[in-house]
C-alpha cells in the first residue's frame, strides 16, 4: 500500500511537472557558481542529454574527430556569434572547419557535406527563404540556392572599385533583418607591400541590386580600417568599429562616436523596436547597451574582470549574440572559463540577459569550452550564437580537451516558453 502511494505521488509530481508548473527557472536565475566538471570525453554524437544544473537538453551536432564534418579539419564551429548558422525555418545549418573549410546539414540528418571550399566566404542565411544564403568571394557578392546549387551574382565590385582586392564585413557583419541592406567594407591587398588599404565602406541593397551610399561620398569622410562594418537590425543604422566606434544613418551621414571603449560586442533589437549595440565597455568592464539613435548608454550587468582568487571571472572575455529577433529585448552572451572549480556565476556558461538597466540574466547551459592553464585559444572560446527565433543556441566547444585546436558544434535548446515566462 506505502509503494503504491509513494509510485502514485512520483507519478503525480512528474506529470505536474511537465505540464502544470512547466520549466524550473530558479537555478538559471540565480548567482550562483555552480561546479561542473564535464567527462574525460565529449558526449555521444546526437544524443540529446540533459544539462545536469540547469536541465535544459543539449546535443553534439559534428563528430569532427571521426570525419563528420570532415577528416581535413582538427576541429569546427559555428562561424562567429553575430550570425545565425542556421536558416530561416531551421532545417539546415552551416558550419566552418578551424582551417576555413564550410559544411552544410540537414539538423535531421546531421550528415554534412562541402559547401563553398575554403576561404572567408562569410556565409549568411537568408532573413525569410530557407533555401537561399549571401556570401562574400573576392570582389563579388552573392546568393546561393541550396537546392537549385544555383548562385546569383548580385554586385561585382570592381565596375566601381577598379583597384578592389575584396568586398568583406570583416567576418563579423551581418545584413539588416530582413536581408536587405549589408554594409561591406571594400579592400585594396598589394602582394609586394602586403598592405591592406581600405577603399570605402559601402551599403548594397540586395533586393534592389545596387549599391545605394558610399561613406567616401559623405562630408568629411576619412576611410580608415575597422574591426567590423555592419548594419543593424532595422537597416537604418551602420556601425563601424573603428577605435573609437562610430555609428552612421544609411546614408553615411550623421556620424558619431559611441560613448566608450568596447569589446566584443552585438547590434540587437529592444522590445520596443530599437537598434542598439550590446558590449562589455571595457572602461568600465560594465556589459552595456548603446542606443544607436540617441547614443543613450544603459549599464546592463557589471563583470568583475579581476583575478579569479579574488572573486572575478575565470575567463579573459565574452561573447554577444542579438540575433533573435523574434524574442527582442534579449540578448545571449557566452563565456569559456579555467579548467578548474568557477569562482563567479558566469564562468563557463551560456546566459540570456535582459536589455534594461541592471538587467535579469537566466543561465540556459553551461558551454565547456575551456582554455589551457595560463593559455588562450581562439576556438576555445565557445562565441554561441542564438537563433531568430530564441528557440536554440549553437557554440563550439573543446569540453575541457585544450591545446589541440579541437572543437565540435553543440546546440541546447532553451525552454519553450521562456519569452513569455520571463516576460510576466
Amino acid at each position: 500500500m506505502k509503494h503504491s502511494l509513494r509510485l502514485s505521488l512520483l507519478l503525480f509530481l512528474i506529470t505536474t511537472w511537465q505540464t502544470g508548473f512547466g520549466f524550473d527557472y530558479s537555478r538559471g536565475l540565480s548567482d550562483i557558481p555552480y561546479s561542473f566538471v564535464p567527462a574525460d570525453e565529449p558526449p555521444p554524437f546526437a544524443v540529446p542529454f540533459k544539462d545536469p544544473v540547469f536541465d535544459t537538453e543539449v546535443t553534439r551536432i559534428t563528430d569532427v574527430r571521426k570525419g563528420n564534418p570532415s577528416t581535413r579539419a582538427k576541429g569546427v564551429v559555428n562561424e562567429y556569434a553575430r550570425s545565425d548558422p542556421t536558416n530561416a525555418d531551421g532545417s539546415m545549418i552551416i558550419v566552418q572547419s578551424t582551417n576555413s573549410h564550410w559544411f552544410i546539414a540537414d539538423l535531421k540528418t546531421l550528415k554534412y557535406k562541402s559547401i563553398l571550399g575554403q576561404g572567408r566566404y562569410e556565409p549568411r542565411w537568408h532573413a525569410t527563404d530557407p533555401d537561399v544564403f549571401f556570401y562574400v568571394d573576392g570582389k563579388k557578392f552573392y546568393q546561393y540556392n541550396v537546392k537549385s546549387k544555383k548562385k546569383t551574382l548580385l554586385y561585382d565590385v570592381k565596375k566601381d572599385y577598379p583597384d578592389a582586392s575584396w568586398i568583406t564585413t570583416q567576418g563579423e557583419g551581418d545584413g539588416s533583418a530582413d536581408s536587405r541592406y549589408w554594409a561591406l567594407m571594400v579592400v585594396n591587398y598589394s602582394n609586394a607591400t602586403k598592405k591592406k588599404t581600405f577603399l570605402d565602406w559601402i551599403v548594397f541593397d540586395a533586393e534592389k541590386r545596387e549599391v545605394i551610399s558610399r561613406y567616401s561620398d559623405a562630408p568629411d569622410s576619412n576611410i580608415t580600417g575597422a574591426n567590423t562594418v555592419t548594419i543593424s537590425m532595422t537597416g537604418k543604422f551602420i556601425l563601424a568599429e573603428t577605435n573609437p566606434a562610430q555609428v552612421f544613418n544609411r546614408d553615411w551621414s550623421n556620424g558619431r562616436t559611441l560613448p566608450g571603449r568596447f569589446g566584443h560586442g552585438d547590434l540587437a533589437l529592444t522590445k520596443d523596436g530599437r537598434d542598439v549595440f550590446v558590449a562589455q565597455n571595457t572602461r568600465n568592464d560594465y556589459i552595456t547597451m548603446i542606443y544607436l539613435d540617441t547614443l543613450e548608454e544603459v549599464k546592463l550587468m557589471f563583470i568583475p574582470f579581476q583575478a579569479p582568487e579574488k572573486g572575478g571571472v575565470s575567463y579573459q572575455g565574452f561573447h554577444v549574440s542579438g540575433n533573435s529577433t523574434k524574442t527582442p529585448g534579449w540578448v545571449l552572451v557566452s563565456t569559456y572559463g579555467r579548467k578548474d572549480r568557477p569562482t563567479y556565476w558566469s564562468d563557463g556558461s551560456l546566459f540570456l540577459l535582459e536589455l534594461k538597466e541592471n538587467g535579469r540574466h537566466f543561465r540556459v547551459a553551461h558551454t565547456n569550452a575551456r582554455t589551457s592553464k595560463g593559455g588562450k585559444d581562439y576556438w576555445s572560446e565557445a562565441f554561441a550564437a542564438i537563433d531568430r527565433q530564441g528557440k536554440y543556441v549553437y557554440w563550439g566547444s573543446n569540453w575541457g580537451i585544450t591545446g589541440k585546436g579541437y572543437a565540435d558544434v553543440y546546440k541546447v535548446e532553451l525552454p519553450e516558453n521562456w519569452y513569455q515566462d520571463l516576460s510576466q
